[in-house]
């Protein structure tokens, strides 16, 4: 990927539990190889900052048709979203996804209205 002439990360918008979110910065760990989940444990954020500032996506498109919401990445609730985010700067697409994502969660959870 290093010597890729354009990058492009395509994530799902979901939730995470490590995390909070899973969008296209995070969605970069995939460029790494971590059988053992280690950058999980030790200092998932920082990995994935340091990781973005290597190996930064050109283009991130957001997969926001369906939105894995309240947690994940495995065992979240599944709602309609019906969108597609995309640009070229993925901390500020990630903002305008993850603003979308709490945004689905407050309208599917009647509590919070």
């Amino acid at each position: 990927m290093l010597e890729a002439d354009y990058v492009i990360s395509i994530p799902k918008l979901k939730r995470h539990a490590a995390a909070a979110v899973t969008i296209s910065l995070k969605n970069m760990m995939e460029a790494i190889l971590d059988e053992e989940g280690a950058f999980h444990v030790k200092g998932l954020h920082g990995f994935i900052a340091d990781l973005n500032a290597v190996l930064r996506p050109d283009l991130a498109v957001v997969d926001a048709t369906e939105v894995m919401t309240v947690t994940g990445p495995r065992h979240g609730k599944v709602v309609p979203g019906n969108a597609i985010i995309a640009g070229t700067d993925p901390v500020a697409i990630d903002l305008v996804a993850a603003k979308y994502l709490f945004q689905l969660e407050e309208a599917d959870d009647p509590g919070k209205r």
